[in-house]
Order: structure tokens, then sequence, then C-alpha cells
């Protein structure tokens, strides 16, 4: 399952609380390695407080830097996320999918290589 940023995030204030709050909408439930994620994030520790998960939603109190760099916070987020879908997608991986994904890979590099080395013969020519 893949968890992403699902709609316009929203700033709203807590009664009672006075930070400024940033509620994130997720296409689902933050997991485990989700929360991982975002915890050890440097970026985001710069940037935040706290982060709180919720069901289908993230809650992040932005300290000053992360209220002057919203746009680089709400970007760092989504690094995050697709950073653990990559290692959820890899977990669910079999081996042979694993080396499958590695050979083709491998072979983007390979043509990439081939391709420079053509080009350059062609304008040696």
């Amino acid at each position: 399952m893949r968890i992403d940023i699902a709609g316009r995030p929203e700033a709203f204030q807590h009664p009672g609380v006075e930070e400024l709050c940033i509620r994130i909408p997720l296409t689902g439930a933050p997991d485990e390695l989700v929360i991982e994620a975002l915890s050890a994030s440097p970026q985001i520790s710069n940037y935040c407080t706290r982060l709180e998960p919720h069901e289908h939603e993230l809650i992040a109190y932005p300290n000053g830097a992360g209220l002057e760099g919203l746009s680089t916070l709400l970007t760092a987020i989504s690094a995050v996320l697709a950073r653990a879908n990559e290692r959820r997608l890899e977990q669910a991986m079999t081996e042979e999918e694993r080396e499958a994904r590695a050979a083709a890979a491998r072979k983007q590099e390979v043509d990439a290589e081939l391709e420079g080395w053509w080009a350059r013969q062609h304008d040696a020519c």
C-alpha cells in the first residue's frame, strides 16, 4: 500500500495550543515504516517541533524555520513518504523480483553508457 499526500495541506490552530499546526491528508494511515522514516529525517526535525500521525493524516507542528520554509517542509515530507513507499515495495518483493529489478537497472546504466560512447564516436567523425 502506498501512502502519499492526498490533498491540500491546511493550517489550523488547536484550542489552547499556541503553535500553528499543519494538517496533511494522507492516502492511508501512517504505518511504522512511515513514522520511523519521518522521525529519522533531519530535514523534518529541523522544521518541526513534533509530528503526530493520525488515521489518514499527519499533523505537523512547524517551528519558525518550518513556517518560513513551508514548501521545503512539505517537499521533505513527500520525499520521506516516497522513500518509505519504495522500502515497503522492496520488502514485499520476492528474491526473483529483486534480481529482475536490479538487472533492469544495470541494463539501463549500460544502455546509457553505450549511448554516450556512441555519441562521442559520432562527434569525433
